[in-house]
């Protein structure tokens, strides 16, 4: 398994894809939008199957700042 990373960690790294270990639906996993590999965008995608069962497109796009501290090493890269 691999380590904890951030969200500035992912984007240094060029990884879009990430989720977090008590998410329940193992498809659950956002999306970042990376400009110029260099900084993560304003929007991320939020993929779940939950998402269509309330209703909402899937992905549902939600502002970044929602996700918390860019630098709180508390999430994984996506691998499904």
């Amino acid at each position: 398994m691999t380590d904890l990373i951030s969200i500035n960690d992912a984007v240094r790294d060029g990884i879009s894809k990430l989720r977090m270990d008590n998410w329940a639906n193992a498809e659950d996993h956002i999306e970042l939008y990376l400009i110029e590999g260099l900084e993560a965008g304003p929007w991320v995608k939020l993929w779940s199957p939950a998402n269509e069962i309330c209703g909402n497109e899937n992905p549902h796009r939600i502002m970044i700042t929602m996700l918390g501290d860019y630098d709180a090493k508390c999430w994984r890269p996506y691998n499904p």
